[in-house]
C-alpha cells in the first residue's frame, strides 16, 4: 500500500578545493574538499581521512571475501561509516503539520570529482543516526550526475510494462533464482493484472539476452510494435566481471550476458542499448554485482550505473559491490512493489535498504545498493497527478478481478479481491490530504476516485452478502455494502461542489442519491450536469464520455416528476418513453464515437447495477420505485448494437 510520504530534499554539492589537479585519479589522504549543503549553501571544509590504497582493502574486506572475519569485516563498516559521515552533513528534520511526524530527508548528493565516485558514502548507513535500524529517521541517499535532462518534463508512465532481461542459467545464476525474480516482478505487477497474469496481459516481458545487440533489439520492437505501450522499467539480472584495458592496464566492471566462459560486455555498449527514447525507460534496477562500481576513476563515467544515469535515465539502482543472491530477490521484490504502488521512487529506494537491512542481516547488500536520481522539475507535483491516474488504472484492474471471479466457476475469492481495493482507500485519503487547497480540480479528480474506490467495495460486499450461506454473515456484508456506498456519496457531493462543471461526478452523485435516498437532495444538480455534458460535447469534437452520463441522466429523469418543476427536463411534463428514447440515443452516440475500450463496459456496467444490484428488493430507492425496468430497456439496446 502507498503510505504518499513527502519527501524534503538536501542538495550536497563536493569538490575538491586544490588548486591543481588530482593528476592520478586517486583518492589521497589530506586532500582539502569543499561541502556545499541545503539551499543557502553553507560550506565546510573536508580533509580525505583514508589513502586510495587502505580504502581499496576495506571495500576488498567487504566483497564476500572468505578470509575476511566478522570482525574485519565490522571493523571496516564502522570505519568507512565515520569515513562518510564525516562528509554528510547533520539532518534536521521538518515534521508534518498536525502531525508529530518526522518527513523523510533525501540527500542528493552531487560529486564533482571523479575520484570520489569510487566511495562508499552508503556506508553512512552502517550506525550513528544514520542507522537503518532506526525507521524515525528516515535519511534517503542519493547520487547524480551534473547534467541538464532533469529540467526536462519527462513522461512518467502511469500503467507499467516491465522488460525483465538475464543471462543464462548456469552454475551461478541457477534457473531458481531467474524464477525468484520473476515471481517477484509479477507479485508487484499483479495489482495492474485484470486476469492475474502479468506475462500474458503483456505488463511484463522476460527475455534471455547474450549481448547488448539482443537488448537493444528487445526496446526497439517494444517501440516499433506499438509506440503506446515502451517498456517503462527495465530490470537486469546478470553478473558483473571486469574488463582489463591490455594497453594500459585500465579496468572497467561490465556485464556477464553469457556463460562463464563469455567475455563481459563494456558498460558503454551496455548504456547505448538501454538509452532511452521518448523519455523511455525512466527506471533501471541492475541486479548485478558490481554494477555500480566505478573501478579505475581515472576514467570518468564508466560505471554501467554511470552510464545509463549520463544517457538520461532518470533513476538507476545498482550495487557498487557483490550482492548476494537473497539479496537480489529482496531488493527487486521490495522496490517494486513500492514503486509500482504509486511510492515516490526515492522512499521506494529506501524500503529496499531497509529490508535488505532487516531479512539479511548476515551480508550487508544495503551497504552496497546504490541509487542513482535525477527527477525532473516540479517531479512531487507531477507524481500527484499520475498518482491519481495510477489509483484509477489499479481501480479498474481490481474490478475486472471481480468480473472474471462472478462470471467464472467456482467461489470466487472475495478475499483476495478484497485486499486490492481497500489499500486503493487507504491510499487515496492519503494522497487526498497531500493535495493542495488551490488544486481544486486534482483534488476533485482524486476525491471522485476515492468515491469510485467506497463504490466498487460496496460492490463487492453485496456480493459477497449474495453468495453468503449463513443470514447473520449475510446481513453483515449488505449492511457494511450499504455504509460503503454511503461514504461514496459524500465523496462525490464534496468533489461535485468543488469541481460542479464535471458531468461525471454531477452523475454520479444524483445516482447515488435516487439509490439511496429515492430522492434528488437538489434537483437542479440534473440540468447542472447535463448542461456540463452539452457544453463537453460542444467544446470538444473528440469528447464521447458525455453520452454516457446523459444516457445515465435520461434514466434518472423520472426523480424530477415530484419536483413541480418540469422546466428542469427541458419544457413540459416528462415523457418516460421519450426519457428513455433520448437515454438510447445518447448510448449510440457514445458506441459509434468512443475511443476508449473501457468507456462502453464501463457504461454498460453502470446501468446494469439498477438492474442486479440497485433494486427495490434490496433495500434501494426508499418511498419510490426502482428504475430496473427502464434500466433493462436501455442495457438491452446498448448490447443490441456492439
Amino acid at each position: 500500500m502507498s503510505s504518499q510520504r513527502q519527501i524534503d530534499s538536501i542538495t550536497v554539492d563536493i569538490h575538491r578545493l586544490e588548486s591543481l589537479e588530482n593528476e592520478s585519479g586517486l583518492i589521497r589522504k589530506g586532500d582539502r574538499y569543499i561541502v556545499l549543503a541545503g539551499q543557502n549553501l553553507r560550506a565546510r571544509e573536508r580533509k580525505m581521512p583514508i589513502e586510495h590504497r587502505d580504502l581499496q582493502k576495506k571495500l576488498k574486506t567487504l566483497r564476500y571475501e572468505r578470509t575476511a572475519t566478522p570482525k574485519q569485516t565490522r571493523k571496516a563498516l564502522d570505519d568507512l561509516a565515520a569515513h562518510a559521515t564525516y562528509f554528510l552533513p547533520s539532518v534536521k528534520k521538518k515534521r508534518r503539520k498536525k502531525k508529530k511526524v518526522d518527513r523523510p530527508v533525501q540527500i542528493d548528493l552531487v560529486l564533482g570529482s571523479a575520484e570520489l565516485w569510487a566511495f562508499p558514502f552508503e556506508a553512512c548507513y552502517c550506525n550513528g543516526d544514520w542507522t537503518l535500524a532506526n525507521p524515525a529517521r528516515d535519511i534517503i541517499l542519493t547520487r547524480r550526475i551534473r547534467q541538464g535532462f532533469a529540467a526536462e518534463k519527462r513522461p512518467w508512465p502511469v500503467r507499467p510494462r516491465v522488460l525483465f532481461v538475464h543471462a543464462p542459467a548456469v552454475d551461478d545464476l541457477p534457473k531458481a533464482l531467474i524464477a525468484q525474480h520473476v515471481d517477484a516482478l509479477e507479485e508487484a505487477l499483479r495489482p495492474w493484472s485484470k486476469k492475474g497474469e502479468p506475462q500474458r496481459e503483456g505488463l511484463l516481458e522476460c527475455e534471455l539476452v547474450l549481448d547488448p545487440t539482443d537488448l537493444k533489439r528487445l526496446i526497439r520492437e517494444a517501440r516499433e510494435t506499438d509506440p503506446k505501450k515502451p517498456f517503462t522499467h527495465v530490470h537486469v539480472l546478470a553478473h558483473g566481471r571486469k574488463i582489463e584495458d591490455p594497453e594500459d592496464g585500465s579496468v572497467v566492471w561490465g556485464l556477464r550476458l553469457g556463460d562463464e566462459n563469455r567475455e563481459a560486455s563494456n558498460p558503454e555498449d551496455l548504456a547505448k542499448a538501454l538509452e532511452p527514447g521518448d523519455g523511455l525507460p525512466v527506471v533501471v534496477t541492475l541486479a548485478a554485482c558490481d554494477s555500480a562500481n566505478q573501478a579505475d576513476p581515472q576514467i570518468p563515467e564508466r560505471s554501467f550505473a554511470q552510464e545509463l544515469h549520463k544517457r538520461g535515465i532518470p533513476i538507476v539502482i545498482a550495487s557498487q559491490l557483490p550482492i548476494t543472491q537473497p539479496g537480489s530477490v529482496t531488493l527487486t521484490r521490495v522496490f517494486y512493489n513500492a514503486l509500482l504502488q504509486g511510492e515516490d521512487a526515492r522512499w521506494a529506494l529506501h524500503v529496499a535498504r531497509q529490508a535488505l537491512h532487516e531479512y539479511h542481516r548476515g551480508g550487508h547488500d544495503w551497504v552496497s545498493l546504490v541509487g542513482y536520481v535525477q527527477l525532473p522539475e516540479g517531479y512531487s507535483g507531477h507524481l500527484m497527478e499520475v498518482g491519481v491516474q495510477h489509483e484509477m488504472e489499479l481501480l479498474k484492474a481490481a474490478r475486472g478481478k471481480l468480473d472474471q471471479a462472478l462470471d467464472g466457476p467456482g467461489d470466487p475469492n472475495f478475499d483476495q479481491i478484497e485486499k486490492l481495493v481497500r489499500p486503493r482507500i487507504r491510499s487515496l485519503e492519503q494522497r487526498l490530504m497531500l493535495i493542495p487547497k488551490e488544486k481544486k480540480d486534482l483534488r476533485a479528480e482524486c476525491q471522485g476516485i476515492l468515491a469510485s474506490a467506497h463504490k466498487r467495495l460496496a460492490e463487492l460486499l453485496f456480493r459477497r452478502s449474495e453468495k453468503a450461506a449463513e443470514p447473520d454473515v449475510q446481513n453483515t456484508f449488505d449492511t457494511s455494502s450499504k455504509d460503503y456506498l454511503r461514504a461514496a456519496l459524500g465523496h462525490y457531493r464534496a468533489a461535485f461542489r468543488a469541481h460542479i462543471q464535471n458531468h461525471w461526478l454531477g452523475a454520479q452523485l444524483l445516482s447515488l442519491e435516487a439509490v439511496l435516498d429515492g430522492a434528488f437532495q437538489d434537483p437542479r444538480n440534473w440540468q447542472t450536469t447535463f448542461y456540463a455534458a452539452e457544453l463537453a460535447l460542444a467544446d470538444n469534437e473528440d469528447e464521447f464520455w458525455a453520452y454516457g452520463t446523459l444516457a445515465e441522466l435520461w434514466l434518472l429523469a423520472p426523480f424530477l416528476e415530484d419536483t413541480g418543476d418540469h422546466s428542469l427536463c427541458r419544457g413540459g411534463p416528462l415523457n418516460r418513453d421519450i426519457a428513455l428514447s433520448q437515454g438510447k440515443a445518447a448510448i449510440d452516440q457514445l458506441v459509434e464515437r468512443a475511443q476508449d475500450p473501457f468507456a462502453i463496459p464501463s457504461t454498460r456496467d453502470q446501468i446494469a447495477r439498477y438492474t442486479n444490484w440497485w433494486l427495490k428488493g434490496h433495500g434501494f430507492f426508499g418511498e419510490a420505485d426502482d428504475l430496473a425496468a427502464d434500466a433493462q430497456e436501455l442495457l438491452q439496446h446498448l448490447l443490441s448494437i456492439t
